[in-house]
């Protein structure tokens, strides 16, 4: 089968999207990606025989770019003849979905997150689920990764009755233990005491990440003797580091950057934390649970589907259950059962994942194709 990936921009593909494509070209489809380059695509993707493809995607909601984004991807497809068509992220997917509508393509989309979640501005509810709902008539299948977004998918007038799909994410790859432990080593390149208890947060430095909630908390947090350690780059990185400096809490606050292995910095931690305002299905704190670390996380989707109270972690809504949360991990370092942990996260494992995918790509290629 010929298949056509469709992100927004490429970082995408990288993060969470190769070993879906690999699998795919090893068994036997043609597989090709098209997105706006922001960086270079992973290079195992050319090696498994993808062709990239150029679209001048925009992140921006309303730009002029879209008309022209429209164009290219819709002649692309015409010119191709692909005969599904996956995209991920949502301007992308609508402007896709609008450019196949009329097209005789199956139309599979993947939600990593409906921006109209019930954390959601009014805003957004009023931009985005006006055009999902459109766009879900020149939909096959809608792939969701949490429970709340499977609910409102089940509500979409998708072309097909049971297009509505729920899986386990886009998986995560369980890297072997470390041979060395390099805990002390990374503790001491950033001077953090033997006694400080390290929170952990791997994440775009955003709004929607919202990591200034927590930098904001620190002094309430001086006599837990805690450091916040923030893995990533983004948008509001300026900001955030501003933020520590007015507080005098520069040096309670490590932005380490962004880093393609996590695992040294986690076995460096004690403690995962998020303050997400708003996730589908968030690897990093799959990777903490891997490691059987604690994680305190805000009560929202996709943390609620990963994170079960006392059994690998703590969900919160105020400050205070936060706080609450951190001291009990601080009185009992190690509160939960690793084999429970474990237990919990195996459905999410990048295998099962991917068995969960290749059983929706047979669903969809078996229909037949729609031109509306």
């Amino acid at each position: 089968m010929k298949i056509l990936y469709v992100t927004t921009v490429t970082s995408t593909v990288n993060a969470f999207l190769v070993p879906h494509i690999e699998q795919l070209c090893a068994a036997g489809h043609t597989v090709a990606i098209a997105s706006c380059e922001n960086q270079p695509l992973n290079p195992k993707l050319a090696a498994a025989g993808c062709q990239f493809w150029p679209i001048p995607f925009s992140r921006r909601a309303l730009t002029p770019q879209h008309i022209t984004s429209y164009h290219v991807i819709r002649q692309l497809i015409q010119r191709e003849g692909y005969e599904l068509v996956h995209t991920h992220t949502p301007i992308a997917s609508f402007i896709t979905r609008l450019a196949c509508r009329n097209l005789p393509v199956r139309m599979l989309y993947t939600a990593h997150g409906f921006h109209f979640s019930q954390q959601a501005a009014k805003r957004q509810w009023l931009l985005y689920y006006p055009l999902e709902r459109l766009a879900a008539r020149w939909t096959d299948g809608l792939i969701t990764m949490n429970a709340e977004d499977y609910a409102a998918a089940q509500k979409l007038p998708l072309r097909q009755a049971d297009g509505a799909h729920l899986s386990h994410g886009v998986g995560f790859q369980a890297t072997p233990a470390a041979e060395i432990n390099l805990r002390q080593q990374i503790r001491a390149r950033y001077g953090i005491a033997p006694d400080e208890l390290v929170l952990i947060f791997a994440a775009e430095l955003s709004a929607r990440k919202n990591q200034g909630r927590l930098i904001r908390l620190l002094p309430a947090l001086k006599k837990l003797n805690m450091k916040l350690l923030l893995l990533g780059t983004g948008p509001a990185a300026e900001a955030y580091r501003d933020l520590a400096t007015q507080l005098g809490m520069q040096e309670q606050v490590i932005f380490a950057g962004y880093q393609a292995d996590v695992q040294p910095f986690l076995q460096a931690a004690d403690i995962a934390i998020s303050s997400a305002r708003q996730e589908g299905l968030p690897v990093n704190i799959m990777e903490a649970l891997a490691l059987n670390l604690p994680v305190v996380a805000t009560d929202i989707r996709g943390h609620r589907d990963l994170i079960k109270p006392g059994i690998n972690g703590y969900l919160y809504h105020t400050d205070t259950e936060l706080i609450q949360a951190l001291k009990r991990l601080q009185q009992t370092p190690q509160p939960f059962q690793a084999a429970q942990v474990q237990r919990h996260l195996r459905p999410f494992a990048l295998p099962q994942v991917q068995a969960e995918l290749q059983t929706i790509y047979n669903r969809v290629s078996a229909q037949p194709v729609f031109e509306t």
